[in-house]
């Protein structure tokens, strides 16, 4: 890019560098010129196509994102803490009853403590005073993750099958 504003300064400013002498050189000047002046303006256009696309694939994914939030009655929303910007589905709104204009500066941002267990591990189980309450609980920030297989070791437990694997780590009466 700096080469072609030199170029472009100094066709405009000063002696012309196509008028060298012979008209060979004026076109091998002039030669010289639209190369170097093509090799900036591609990269530039390259860059614009691809931020262009990087847009275009984002736009695409938020759209198939909110359809699948919608069909699955799933309220999605995202609250930015440095910025303090707030977005929402539609669905989300509704659910929470905010009005479709609602500022950023309405919205507050509560944050409790996740279930965890001191060695991160979830409990899983029957409880120990009561074989019909079965355990399954703290995930911490895996509980989307691991949630369905938790609900099927779960589902084992309380339908009276062996569970697929050895719950004796995840037992609550480890504490």
């Amino acid at each position: 890019m700096v080469v072609s504003l030199v170029l472009i300064w100094r066709t405009l400013n000063g002696p012309s560098p196509f008028v060298v002498g012979s008209a060979e050189a004026n076109v091998f000047a002039m030669q010289l010129f639209l190369i170097g002046l093509s090799t900036p303006i591609l990269l530039l256009g390259s860059a614009i196509e691809e931020t262009r696309h990087a847009e275009t694939v984002t736009r695409d994914r938020e759209a198939r994102i909110s359809v699948a939030a919608a069909s699955s009655s799933v309220g999605l929303w995202q609250y930015e803490i440095a910025t303090g910007a707030f977005w929402a589905t539609d669905y989300c709104r509704k659910l929470f009853d905010l009005p479709a204009d609602l500022p950023a500066s309405r919205v507050k941002l509560c944050m409790g403590h996740r279930p965890s267990t001191p060695d991160g591990l979830p409990c899983i189980g029957p409880a120990s005073g009561c074989a019909d309450v079965i355990h399954a609980f703290g995930h911490g920030h895996v509980g989307l993750t691991a949630g369905a297989t938790t609900g099927r070791l779960a589902a084992d437990l309380a339908s009276g099958k062996v569970p697929g694997i050895d719950l004796l780590p995840y037992s609550a009466g480890r504490f």
